[in-house]
Formats: structure tokens, sequence, C-alpha cells
């Protein structure tokens, strides 16, 4: 078994895993097209740092004290993608500029946009209530005032990764 395994997405590039089983003393791991590791006592976790950003999968073979080793056809595996670069939203069906309709309904979407966060007249929007992405997803505000407004969003991927607050969609 591992134990400590990164998420699926994740913006972290290195590991520290632990193995573990019943009766296992030993084990080899193999991290995406490299090489098998020399036989590692089970004390010692997988430490592996500088991760490349992408796809990444780890298998590993565990040994019995009997000097058994797990089949490498049935190895331990975990499968993560390591994602460092956050997304930008994008907006849709904004108003006019200038317009008399003291509401708004925005359209945010975006390549890797997982989740959101929006301030109308705050160029600061951390503050506001997260929200994840639905098929469609509108902001929706009404009984706006007259004057000059800017809506502001913020988005992020499922890595956790936000868009620069200082750099909003607007």
């Amino acid at each position: 078994s591992l134990s400590n395994t990164p998420p699926y997405y994740t913006s972290i590039n290195s590991i520290n895993i632990t193995v573990g089983g019943s009766e296992v003393v030993a084990y080899m791991y193999k991290i995406d097209s490299e090489a098998w590791s020399a036989e590692i006592d089970i004390l010692n976790p997988i430490l592996i740092n500088n991760l490349s950003e992408g796809y990444h999968i780890l298998k590993v073979i565990g040994k019995n004290g009997l000097n058994q080793w797990q089949e490498v056809v049935n190895a331990t595996t975990v499968e993560w993608v390591i994602d460092t670069v956050p997304p930008t939203a994008q907006l849709d069906n904004l108003p006019q500029n200038p317009t008399n309709n003291q509401s708004i309904a925005v359209m945010v979407y975006g390549v890797g946009v997982y989740a959101y966060k929006y301030s109308l007249d705050n160029p600061d929007p951390r503050g506001s209530q997260e929200i994840l992405v639905s098929n469609d997803d509108i902001i929706n505000i009404d009984n706006i005032s007259a004057g000059m407004h800017t809506l502001y969003i913020i988005a992020r991927d499922e890595a956790g990764n936000w868009q620069d607050w200082q750099n909003p969609t607007t």
C-alpha cells in the first residue's frame, strides 16, 4: 500500500510517499519511463523532488520476508498531474458600455477554469465566496446603482492555482 500520495491534480512538484503492506520488508519503484530503482528498505519513503509539469505514474512492487517479489504486472500504482500554471477566466455576455440596464448576467468560462471568485467594484475578489464552475456559470447581479462599475474575476484550476488577483479578468 502507498500513503501520502498526491491528489490527481496538484501544484506540488515533489513526493514523499510511504510504502507499506502486510509482510512487506522492501520495495522497488519506477516513475514514468525511468528504470526500476534498486531495492529499498520499507523504512525509507520514496522521495523525489523537481518533478516536471504534467502527467506522472509511479509503480511500486514489494518484497516479503521470504524474498518473494510482487509481480510487476500487479504493481501498486498512483497517477497524478502536476500543474503549476493558473488559468485565466474568460467572460461572455458582457453588458454594453454605457448601458442603462441595472442587472447583469455574465458567463464565466475558460480553459482549465474549475472555480472562480468575483467582486463588483472591488479590485481584490480574494475574499469573495469561491464558486465551482458548472455548465452554464452565470454571475447574476441585480439592482446595480447608476454609475461606472467593474466586475473583477479570478479563476482557479483543479490543482489549486489561482489567477493573479492583481491581474483579474474584468
